[in-house]
């Protein structure tokens, strides 16, 4: 089903089953290993070849609804690549107020759901089973014709050579069974002088579980170059990584819990690139999460400015080896954070060597009340800037640091 221009459409209660790729090496499409069952799109002269003004319109209040999309059993078919989405766009031009209710998709190859550049996207209340990716939320690069716009004045479409991305996707109670890659993906580009951010993600009340051995590869929620992430309410197991934020701005995670992950439960970095360190990973805030068995750091931070992790329980964690990792890793370039009523167990066998590491080139990093185990110390904390203790006041309002020696002896720091 081929949607270009569409306005208030909906799709409900049908079956998509099964699909043949007809293109072969040579041809210039070949592999079609991207089809969607329902696409829906722009109106450009690239895509449906019928009626109408290729001037870029895109759709919008489409709803796709009660659909179940996976294999036929005919042979030499499998199920659809995609089962709803996009893979093209046109610059300025926006695919919008796109839902996708109750659905199941079964075996996806590619995506269960791809959106291409969407805006007002709504995932709700869907089943995922076995699909390589469940949801991928992909943006132009500003390589391709999806970087194009529509020129009126010469009807004609022009390269723009900048990357687009998505505005507003709202994910919620969905469930995950054996996704391959990632339960969740959304990806802004860098290009040039032009970072294009994923704006606005809310991921609530989601449960993944995985009912096969071994690992996602990537990470459960798998996230690079967005700003206005909310993960709220999400459990998982067997997974690489619960979340991978690679230059996120403003994610929130309240609620999350995992069991087993291949390497860190929770891993936060900024890109390798020129816009590094300039304030595009930042303001990151987790709370009431809890991460068990993660081999690696329980939750690992590096270059990012001002974060708080408050109220989470890591349990037997770092258990690749004995005594050489930590429950908290705040790494290089991290600054401007907080430790706050955490608690970190360690494991029977392998075990940390640190609940919270602080590394000497982060800065201005305070560790308060937590409760830590390490098996050579609770906290090690390097830099001169970075230290343990809390805040208070005085009643006529003066503000003090407070730390303790190591004969317990607390000082009171104007300041």
């Amino acid at each position: 089903m081929d949607l270009n221009a569409m306005d208030n459409m909906l799709i409900d209660n049908c079956r998509f089953l099964g699909y043949k790729d007809g293109t072969v090496a040579g041809d210039a499409w070949y592999p079609r290993d991207y089809a969607e069952a329902i696409q829906i799109s722009n109106i450009t002269p690239a895509g449906f070849t019928g009626v109408g003004k290729f001037d870029g319109s895109p759709c919008k209040n489409v709803t796709v609804r009660n659909c179940y999309f996976g294999a036929s059993g005919t042979p030499g078919t499998q199920a659809w690549p995609v089962g709803a989405g996009n893979h093209g766009a046109v610059h300025d031009q926006y695919v919008n107020n796109i839902r996708v209710v109750g659905c199941t998709f079964d075996g996806m190859t590619n995506a269960g759901v791809r959106s291409f550049k969407f805006k007002d996207f709504y995932v709700l209340d869907n089943k995922f089973k076995d699909c390589s990716r469940s949801i991928s939320c992909s943006n132009p690069d500003g390589k391709g014709t999806s970087s194009e716009r529509y020129d009126v004045a010469t009807n004609t479409f022009i390269q723009t050579g900048l990357p687009q991305s998505s505005k507003n996707i709202i994910i919620r109670g969905n469930i995950f069974e054996d996704s391959k890659l990632s339960d969740i993906y959304a990806k802004g580009w860098v290009k040039d002088s032009t970072l294009a951010k994923v704006e606005g993600i809310l991921i609530e009340g989601n449960l993944s579980k995985r009912t096969i051995a071994g690992y996602t590869t990537n990470g459960n929620i798998d996230l690079y170059l967005c700003d206005g992430v909310t993960i709220r309410g999400f459990s998982c197991n067997n997974v690489r990584r619960a979340v991978y934020a690679e230059r996120i701005a403003n994610l929130e995670i309240d609620g999350l819990r995992v069991e087993n992950a291949q390497l860190e439960g929770i891993y936060i970095i900024d890109s390798e690139d020129t816009f590094k360190g300039q304030g595009h990973s930042a303001k990151i805030n987790i709370r009431n999460s809890f991460i068990k068995n993660s081999p690696y750091n329980g939750i690992s931070i590096t270059n990012t400015d001002v974060f708080s992790f408050t109220n989470n329980r890591l349990e037997n964690v770092g258990t690749l080896e004995d005594n050489m990792r930590q429950g908290f890793y705040i790494g290089t370039g991290a600054k401007n954070g907080e430790l706050d009523r955490n608690v970190v167990k360690m494991a029977i066998g392998n075990q940390v060597k640190y609940g919270a590491t602080i590394h000497v080139q982060a800065e201005n990093v305070r560790v308060g009340s937590n409760d830590f185990e390490g098996k050579t110390s609770p906290v090690s904390i390097a830099g001169a800037t970075n230290w343990m203790g809390h805040y208070t006041y005085s009643p006529d309002g003066k503000r003090y640091k407070v730390t303790v020696s190591n004969a317990g002896v607390p000082t009171y720091t104007a300041g």
